[in-house]
């Protein structure tokens, strides 16, 4: 298996998720962040699009399929879609906790009854996350709703895996600007 790790949004954490995420990074992120980079770096410079949609869902969408979509191209199979403010503590322990389908950190349940799943960093199989990243509607009621939907549509509940249970102090996520 083939996997790559889609670090997508704006670049302010470049020198600290360069040694983080381990050898195989697809950058994705936005057209005039090109001083970033180094000539050796596997970049997507995106359009910014004119509609952001509710909460930047549509900025998360552009970036993380045209990363996905790269790494396809270059012949991976699994990739690992994360944000550009989080990273492991230990990537070998941390890919360690993923199994078949579509891995995710949690559920959170909302006080409506209407719960999302944590969108922060998904692991699995690239043209399902493709799919799972392929909504339309970017005006949903919050962010994730539009996320958890489209994913309920492709993946069935037993091929979805929760991870975060499974963090420890060994094994954790850190998230930078927090």
């Amino acid at each position: 298996m083939k996997r790559a790790v889609i670090i997508q949004g704006p670049t302010t954490n470049y020198s600290t998720l360069i040694d983080k995420w381990g050898p195989d990074i697809i950058w994705s992120t936005w057209k005039g962040e090109e001083s970033h980079y180094k000539d050796n770096d596997v970049v997507i410079f995106n359009d910014f699009p004119t509609e952001r949609g509710k909460g930047n869902v549509n900025l998360q969408k552009i970036s993380t399929i045209n990363g996905l979509k790269k790494a396809k191209e270059l012949g991976y199979t699994r990739a690992i879609k994360t944000r550009s403010d989080l990273h492991p503590t230990d990537f070998n322990k941390f890919i360690s906790l993923f199994k078949e389908g579509l891995n995710i950190p949690f559920f959170h349940n909302r006080w409506d009854n209407e719960g999302y799943y944590i969108d922060y960093i998904y692991e699995g199989d690239i043209d399902l996350l493709i799919e799972c990243f392929s909504f339309s509607n970017i005006w949903p009621s919050y962010p994730e709703r539009t996320i958890t939907e489209q994913i309920d549509k492709v993946y069935s509940k037993e091929n979805i895996h929760f991870y975060g249970n499974f963090l420890n102090s060994e094994n954790d996520l850190y998230w930078i600007k927090r």
